[in-house]
């Protein structure tokens, strides 16, 4: 009975120290993020890859010789027209922020070279300059001066395809010139959710990307220089693939806007002064006048933008997915999402803490 019972302490025993080296042996070594990329561009194949071997050595090729467009200073314009998307929404009845930055519009001058297109909406009272909320209407910027040119539109759905492709056709038809930009003003929902609250309809309508595409390609004789979105997190990949058939820039913040959003006055009196200024330069100095108010003015917070070059959206969209694929399982094994606190113009625009997630 003794020596059965140290047998089995024994072999008890023995099991432990077993496990106990199996314990402290290190695992299989997880491999980096990037090494899958490595191996990509090196012609190695991989399972989670859906190109073969030799298709993804000539894509990475392919990425790494692209020529950069280089940026000139100016252009051959004379003329040039702004057409802006200003869906008033609760930024205007609450804050007055919409028709604060149609004041830095008008203090711009800008009129006798550039035209400044405006369509108003989607808000239950504007608090300055007599704009009705009961209808939509179209306003010129002119020296100064808020013209209505166009009034009784009815209560426009800012978050339908029509309503934009309609005031594409307006601006380009009525105001023909040697370029173009386009501005949407309001919130911002990222690329799920797409832009726009407008009071006057359901609270979880928005413009998605999809349809901001639907009513830019009804519009395909005309190419917008740029076309930037005053609105929160819509620096995307998504939207940048959105307007690359339609525009050659997008200036587009990847974060949060403070209520301050663009600062106008300063860009608009540059464009005024010298319609030919290139679109880098131009956009370089929207982003620099944004940044340098949120950090002066009050109601100034943090703040980021992007000028993004259309032309290289395509090459970043081969990169991404070459990345992802080749990076699936911990890509999809970990939450990028983050919880915020909403303080501009998104849809989550409480001023407070909330439950919403970022990505």
């Amino acid at each position: 009975m003794k020596i059965i019972k140290n047998l089995i302490i024994g072999i008890l025993a023995f099991l432990g120290v077993v496990f106990l080296i199996l314990l402290i042996l290190p695992e299989e070594e997880e491999k980096p993020l990037h090494s899958h990329v490595s191996s990509a561009s090196s012609g190695t194949s991989s399972a989670l890859s859906p190109e073969s071997p030799g298709e993804q050595t000539e894509g990475a090729q392919e990425l790494s010789t692209a020529a950069v467009r280089p940026i000139a200073t100016k252009t051959t314009a004379k003329s040039a027209t702004v057409l802006i998307y200003m869906n008033g929404s609760d930024l205007e009845s609450s804050s007055g922020e919409a028709t604060e930055d149609l004041g830095e519009m008008l203090d711009s001058g800008i009129g006798k070279n550039v035209n400044v297109i405006v369509q108003t909406m989607g808000t239950r009272r504007w608090q300055e300059y007599g704009i009705s909320s009961r209808t939509a209407q179209r306003y010129r910027i002119n020296k100064g001066q808020l013209e209505l040119i166009q009034d009784k539109l009815g209560q426009l759905n800012c978050t339908v395809t029509d309503t934009l492709s309609d005031f594409i056709e307006f601006g380009k038809s009525n105001y023909p010139a040697d370029r173009y930009i386009f501005i949407f003003w309001n919130h911002g929902g990222g690329p799920v959710y797409g832009f726009g609250y407008d009071e006057w309809q359901n609270e979880e309508d928005a413009l998605t990307l999809d349809e901001m595409y639907e009513a830019f390609s009804r519009h395909k004789d005309i190419r917008f220089d740029l076309i930037g979105m005053d609105c929160c997190i819509m620096g995307s990949l998504e939207t940048c693939c959105a307007f690359s058939s339609f525009c050659d820039y997008t200036a587009l913040s990847e974060d949060f806007e403070s209520g301050l959003g663009w600062s106008y006055t300063g860009w608009m009196k540059e464009l005024e002064a010298d319609p030919a200024i290139s679109t880098p330069v131009l956009g370089k100095s929207i982003i620099d006048q944004m940044i340098k108010a949120n950090e002066e003015d009050y109601g100034g917070d943090t703040s980021t933008m992007a000028l993004v070059d259309e032309a290289t959206v395509a090459r970043l969209y081969l990169a991404w997915t070459n990345f992802a694929y080749d990076n699936e399982e911990e890509l999809l094994g970990s939450n990028y999402s983050k919880k915020h606190r909403a303080k501009g113009r998104s849809f989550w625009d409480f001023w407070d803490a909330d439950g919403s997630d970022v990505t």
